[in-house]
Formats: C-alpha cells, sequence, structure tokens
C-alpha cells in the first residue's frame, strides 16, 4: 500500500525578498485617498534676515523647527494638508563699531516664527523598484513673527519687532512606505516671509513621519 506525501506543502516564495521587498510591497498596498497626520522637524537656518531696514546677518549657526499637519489624499499624486509649525534661530556676534575708535560690541540676534500654512503637494512615480516616492509642493499662509537684536552692553537699547507676515515655502522631497499606511518623508524647504521691504527666508532640511487614515 503506497500513501501520498502528507507533508505540508511549502509556499512559494514572493519575487521581492529581503527589506527591499518589504519596502516595495508596502509602497504598492498604499492607499490612495484618506486622511493623513504628520508630525515632523530639522534643521531651520535663516540665512537671510532683513530688518530695520536693512540686512543684519546670517542665523544659520543655530536652528531648529517642530510641527505636525492633518490633511487629505485625494488621489495617488495629489494631496495637501494644514499645517502648524514654530522655527527658531538665533546666533551671537561681535563687530567693531567704529574702525578709528574700536569697541567691540557683541549682541545676540533670534528670530522665531510660528506659522500655519496650507501645502499643496504632487507625487511622483515611484523610483527604486517602487521604492522611493518623490514629490514636490508649494505652501502658503501666515506667520507670527519675533525678531531681537540683544546687546550685552546695557547702555544699548535692544531692539525687538512682532509683527505677522505672509509666508511661502517651496517644497521637495521624497517618502518611503514602511507600511501600507506609515511613511518616513524628507524635504528641503524655503520658508520665506514677506512685509514691505523687509523679509526673512529659512533653509531647511526637515525629515517626519506621515499615517494615513
Amino acid at each position: 500500500m503506497s500513501f501520498g506525501n502528507t507533508a505540508p506543502a511549502i509556499p512559494r516564495q514572493r519575487r521581492d525578498q529581503g527589506i527591499g521587498g518589504y519596502f516595495r510591497q508596502a509602497s504598492i498596498d498604499a492607499p490612495t485617498e484618506g486622511i493623513t497626520l504628520s508630525l515632523l522637524g530639522g534643521f531651520a537656518g535663516a540665512t537671510r534676515i532683513d530688518e530695520f531696514g536693512r540686512d543684519v546677518g546670517d542665523l544659520s549657526v543655530v536652528g531648529r523647527m517642530l510641527g505636525f499637519s492633518l490633511g487629505k489624499r485625494f488621489s495617488s499624486t495629489f494631496r495637501t494638508d494644514f499645517e502648524l509649525a514654530w522655527r527658531r534661530a538665533a546666533t551671537r556676534r561681535s563687530v567693531w563699531q567704529d574702525p578709528f575708535n574700536p569697541t567691540l560690541v557683541r549682541y545676540e540676534t533670534e528670530l522665531k516664527h510660528f506659522s500655519g500654512m496650507i501645502n499643496f503637494y504632487h507625487d511622483f512615480d515611484r523610483i527604486g523598484g517602487r521604492f522611493l516616492t518623490p514629490y514636490t509642493g508649494i505652501g502658503l499662509g501666515v506667520s507670527r513673527q519675533q525678531f531681537n537684536l540683544d546687546f550685552d552692553d546695557t547702555s544699548r537699547n535692544d531692539l525687538s519687532t512682532s509683527e505677522t507676515r505672509f509666508a511661502l515655502q517651496p517644497i521637495a522631497g521624497f517618502s518611503i512606505n514602511v507600511t501600507a499606511r506609515n511613511a518616513f518623508f524628507f524635504e528641503s524647504r524655503g520658508f520665506t516671509t514677506f512685509e514691505n521691504d523687509s523679509s526673512n527666508v529659512f533653509n531647511e532640511t526637515i525629515f517626519g513621519w506621515r499615517h494615513t487614515f
């Protein structure tokens, strides 16, 4: 008497193997519509500061940005979100006030923003074997700015302004789906505010996490 093979069948392995295949499958399974929640942060060096009618310097020494956004994905290529973010950049300087009667003036420059932006994104076709999703975007909104110029010399008057400004930010980045509904993303931004003849620019490197419900 002969018996058939009773050993359990071994499932055929997927063509995509390893961590690369896992990420590719997560991208394939990602929803094309839904509500999105993002947490983000990074470096935000202010590369041009124009206040009080003159250029007062580069604040790229120390800068940071934190924020979150809530949005909606309308299709596989278009999504939008509303973002709240906080930025700060500051540096210390020493300058010679008068070359004929040298006086070393030390001061600290600080710039802070709290912004509300509406961002619009376009996702391009996946690259790297459907591993990375590059995208571009533009953000429009307003920002509450506080600028401080504090002198170490107490005999000098510190300078300070606080005002609301129009804000614009071009965005370019890419995302990696680690699961069907969760992605890490990396961005480069140029956050800029305008008010009459005064403006400032933050060059930002952003990283974050996005979940699609």
